[in-house]
Formats: C-alpha cells, sequence, structure tokens
C-alpha cells in the first residue's frame, strides 16, 4: 500500500526511466506468509538473479513503466506466469530496475484464485515453471546471438 506522495514520486520517476517494482518483503507486514505458487515464484526470481545478476527481492504485485518500455518488453504470457516473465525480460533487457519498498497486508476480502486451492496452485505452479524454463532458454539464447564472435 503506497501512502507517502515522496514514494508516489520514487515510482513515477522509476517508471519513466525503466520499471518500477513493489517491494513486499522489505517492510514490517501482517504475518500472512505466502502460498505455494508465490514462494515457488520467489525461488524461481532467486535461481534468475544467480543466472542474471540482477536480484530482486520479491515477485511484486504492483509495477509502473511507460507504455513504450512496456510494449518494448514484448510480452507473451497472460496467466500466472505474466510477472516472471517481466521481471526475467527487464533483467535481461538491461531496464533499469528499482523496487520501491511498500507496506502490505493479508487479504482482508474475497477470494484468491489459487491459495487454499490444491488444483489452482498446482497449475499456476506448473505455468510459472514452464514460463521460467521456457524464458530461460529463449533469452540465453538471444543473449548468445548478440554477443560478438571472436576470429
Amino acid at each position: 500500500m503506497i501512502r507517502s506522495s515522496k514514494t508516489w514520486q520514487a515510482v513515477a520517476m522509476t517508471a519513466v526511466a525503466g520499471l518500477a517494482l513493489s517491494a513486499c518483503g522489505t517492510t514490517d507486514t501482517d504475518d500472512g506468509g505466502g502460498d505455494a505458487a508465490a514462494e515457488d515464484c520467489n525461488f524461481k526470481i532467486g535461481v534468475m538473479g544467480a543466472l542474471s545478476g540482477v536480484r530482486y527481492t520479491d515477485m511484486s504485485p504492483f509495477r509502473a513503466a511507460t507504455v513504450e518500455r512496456l510494449r518494448a518488453l514484448d510480452m507473451r504470457e497472460m496467466t500466472f506466469g505474466w510477472n516472471l516473465e517481466m521481471q526475467m525480460k527487464a533483467a535481461a533487457g538491461g531496464l533499469r530496475v528499482r523496487e520501491i519498498a511498500v507496506d502490505h497486508r493479508c487479504r482482508r476480502g474475497g477470494v484468491s484464485k489459487v491459495s487454499g486451492n490444491l488444483a489452482a496452485g498446482l497449475r499456476a505452479a506448473w505455468v510459472i515453471t514452464t514460463t521460467f524454463v521456457r524464458l530461460s532458454a529463449s533469452l540465453k539464447k538471444q543473449s548468445s546471438l548478440s554477443e560478438p564472435t571472436r576470429p
């Protein structure tokens, strides 16, 4: 939850220069823990960080970027892997990314599409895993194609 005008200014300035992400794991929170799919995503962003050198603290629910930057990421995933795809492509593309600490709390209303539903949780984990594998392979291939060859 963004309450401060200074935080909003940081989001806006970062979005113009690159990609702004909320970082829920960096502030005091209602300790509700994450569901299995969220924990799976956080594990994958840890692996992504080890491979790319870009470290994220969270698979953030809030992100801000200009339309031009979003289009340049050429997003394809339409379901559970969308967040992961955005962060992996931003890292691979050298996009300036800034995580901005925000407060968060447990859900107080509504029903999660994933938490508490084993079938939905397994489906989300499957989509996130296949997205991760697909992007890891394709981004690595693109990276090797763009590297100059030596005689």
